[in-house]
């Protein structure tokens, strides 16, 4: 494998070299296409053409196999080595011509932008900043002979930009399914198909909503109970076959094969659990997963029978399985068709450190598992994290750990790597960064670290870069001696509040490290808003991490209050809702309702507003999901102009509210209060909605309250709760709005509810 750059665009000396193209001169080389060229080849050859025009000015001709060239040439895709697989190339000289020796898949493609990466110096850092370098001219080492071959067949990095810049995933050599990489980029390396996906597929496969009613025995037993979705609820959260029903193998055996038949080009189906831990304990799955000495003996002996089905119509064809939380640990005794791939799932360990390098207890049984699996699987597929699904735009602190996942991968024969980033928005904590070097890391694991940040520092904030590294730098020190304190401390992708390790304070600092570098990139336009990117991560954990000392929404608590609400708290919402408004693809954490609290915290600290002590929570700060046919609108029946309208079906729950905004006062109860109306009174029977608190913590509901539909008029009424101790309320409790059923069809009631607040009234013992 040839050296790597040791800094962004220096090139190494040589000593002769083919100067492919050189500015001010006609073009000395012509691409030469191959006999039958594939959609990627001509793309490369496009490519190649554009790319050195922009860096030299010099435009070279394209000609196909047959043509007559009177210059030297650029070869592409001259000979096939078996060797270099689809996605693999050799790069040579051949006197004075240059040779891209690769498939016709993606290859090709590949090593061109190899030579336009490492000879030319392009740099495609994100889908949105490039570096593409003004140059006297484009050369490469007239001994050239370099074979680059991928360490995964499947690269899938699976960050939101990844999959919404083509061309980007492409440059990048990242081919999963994912990256909606097209025919001119040579496809994707391997799909799922069927509409099945690649997780959680029981709930399309075996659905409760239709087979749940007449046949509650296929579904799992648990305390006595078979567990079946009722109506508006998905399976994904509440249930799981019964994997030793034979009518459930047979039904889900034919729900494959129909999908399989429907979309036979696709490589992978999947037959997974659902997203949750709910596995049947029936005397029959209780006994295969004691003898398996793990529960993904029932899961494994169940897809081998899909799989053997599927084998005798479809030989070709994959399926896939979770290998996740209680699947995770290899069976003891059965072992995997070969037709049948894992999926391991890396969710429960700590981030901090390389999966195999780290002493957190779930780390060091998923090393475990990855060595059953991996002695077994014929294929092997892993989905690893590498972002807070909860703190979206956090500087989560894995980068150090990104290399050495990758080596422990390679080495224990992964063929498919899947690293979960924020799939749902643009711009989290350093997404762009971590997307860019997985995917060099995905290619080669080999690369060494330190000059991949130094060039990527350096090309996306120029002179920036210093003071965005040390802020980079600290971030992930805190963070690592925080982890090496106790085997107990870890770094999560899905931590219930903010990861631990930063210390306060030290987020006013980065504000004055992200200020630096603000103004040294003052009036330059792509280095700068790269910096106000990183600045919105810094001020995201600024604003999370004050909320306990901000000014709560609502103050009962009666005591005087040396709120955090300062001029430069207010100065950072601002600027936070700034970006936010400007840039509405970003996504702040997996749960809409929890955005839309936050969104509201930030608000009100950015308008200053004063906490409200009669009790009232105003429909501003309700938090709600849009997703779920809740929205603000303007109400003039409404005490403060506006209400938020809930139009059926209302899924459970359509609102959720952090308790953190308010305050109450020690020793005293209080009773929740929700004011409603309708446009026009209903018939209906039934609840219109319901509210109240629930406590994640303890798993209990508080101050329930039932909104009858009989009871509502176009006239705002308030319903009162039974009093509550909010003593008793742990950290997590939220207040909830939903889960109301004002009609059993249709896509809309004809009779939304609106809420214009919610009250807290004390009262005494």
């Amino acid at each position: 494998m040839k050296k790597l750059l040791p800094l962004l665009f220096a090139f190494p000396l040589y000593g002769g070299e083919l100067i492919l193209a050189e500015r001010g001169k006609p073009a000395a080389y012509t691409i030469v296409l191959p006999a039958a060229p594939s959609e990627s080849q001509r793309y490369a050859a496009v490519e190649l053409q554009a790319f050195t025009e922009r860096m030299t000015g010099v435009r070279l001709p394209i000609a196909g196999a047959t043509q007559t060239v009177s210059t030297k040439t650029i070869r592409l895709g001259c000979t096939t080595e078996p060797r270099l697989g689809t996605d693999g190339f050799r790069l040579r000289t051949n006197g004075m011509n240059l040779e891209v020796c690769a498939s016709s898949v993606r290859g090709t493609l590949y090593g061109v932008y190899e030579i336009l990466e490492t000879y030319g110096g392009c740099r495609w850092y994100s889908s949105w900043h490039s570096v593409i370098p003004n140059v006297d001219r484009l050369t490469v080492p007239d001994t050239l002979d370099d074979v680059q071959i991928p360490a995964f067949p499947h690269r899938e990095p699976f960050w939101f930009d990844m999959f919404n810049g083509r061309d980007f995933a492409a440059r990048n050599r990242a081919n999963g399914p994912s990256m909606r990489v097209t025919a001119k980029h040579g496809g994707p390396a391997g799909r799922f198909g069927g509409g099945l996906g690649n997780c959680h597929t029981f709930q399309r496969l075996l659905p409760s909503s239709q087979y749940g009613v007449a046949h509650p025995e296929y579904f799992a037993l648990r305390d006595g109970v078979r567990l079946v979705a009722q109506p508006k609820q998905s399976d994904d959260f509440v249930t799981q076959p019964c994997l030793t029903n034979p009518d459930v193998l047979r039904i889900v055996t034919s729900n494959v094969l129909a999908a399989i038949r429907r979309d036979p080009s696709a490589t992978y189906y999947g037959v997974s659990q659902n997203d949750n831990g709910k596995f049947c304990t029936c005397s029959a799955c209780a006994a295969i997963d004691a003898e398996e000495e793990s529960h993904a003996g029932t899961m494994v002996r169940f897809v081998n029978a899909v799989a053997e089905a599927v084998e005798r119509e479809f030989p070709d064809k994959i399926i896939e399985f979770l290998a996740y939380r209680y699947t995770r640990k290899p069976p003891k005794v059965t072992k995997l068709r070969d037709n049948v791939m894992p999926c391991l799932c890396s969710i429960e360990c700590d981030f901090s450190r390389p999966l195999d390098e780290s002493k957190f207890p779930a780390n060091i049984s998923f090393v475990a598992d990855m060595k059953g699996w991996s002695a077994q699987a014929k294929r092997l597929y892993v989905w690893d994290y590498v972002t807070d699904f909860h703190n979206y735009p956090a500087p989560m602190a894995n980068v150090y750990a990104l290399q050495g996942n990758a080596k422990f991968m390679r080495d224990h024969g992964v063929q498919a790597y899947f690293t979960q980033g924020d799939r749902q928005g643009s711009h989290a904590g350093f997404s762009d960064l971590k997307a860019w070097l997985l995917a060099k890391w995905m290619w080669n694991p080999e690369r060494p670290m330190k000059p991949l940040l130094d060039d990527f520092f350096a090309g996306c904030y120029g002179p920036a870069a210093p003071f965005v590294r040390d802020y980079f730098e600290k971030v992930h020190a805190y963070t690592r001696a925080y982890t090496a304190e106790s085997p107990d401390h870890a770094l999560f992708c899905e931590p219930p509040g903010l990861n631990k390790g930063v210390p306060e304070a030290f987020w006013v600092e980065a504000g004055r490290l992200l200020d630096s570098a603000a103004a040294a990139v003052a009036g330059q336009d792509a280095y700068a808003f790269n910096v106000r990117f990183v600045r919105f991560g810094a001020d995201y954990m600024r604003l999370e991490t004050a909320r306990k000392t901000q000014a709560p929404v609502v103050d009962l608590s009666g005591s005087p209050r040396s709120a955090e609400t300062t001029a430069d708290l207010c100065a950072t919402a601002q600027r936070a809702l700034a970006f936010l408004a400007a840039h509405p693809t970003i996504r702040i954490c997996s749960s809409m309702p929890r955005q839309a609290n936050v969104i509201s915290a930030w608000r009100q600290l950015a308008a200053r507003t004063e906490p409200r002590t009669d009790g009232v929570l105003e429909d501003a700060f309700i938090g709600f999901n849009s997703d779920r046919r809740v929205s603000r609108v303007k109400d003039a029946a409404a005490a403060d102009g506006s209400a938020l309208r809930f139009a059926d079906p209302i899924p459970r729950w359509s609102s959720m509210t952090a308790l953190s905004s308010v305050a109450f006062r020690p020793g005293r109860l209080c009773r929740l209060q929700i004011r409603v109306r309708v446009d026009a009174p209903a018939e209906q029977k039934g609840n219109a909605l319901t509210a109240g608190i629930y406590d994640p913590q303890a798993k209990k509901h508080r101050a329930e309250i039932a909104v009858p539909v009989a009871e509502l008029t176009a006239t705002y009424a308030d319903f009162t709760s039974a009093p509550f101790n909010p003593d008793k309320l742990s950290e997590s409790a939220y207040l909830f709005i939903g889960d109301g059923y004002f009609k059993t069809s249709g896509d809309e009631s004809p009779h939304p509810v609106y809420v214009d607040s919610v009250k807290f009234i004390p009262v005494e013992k």
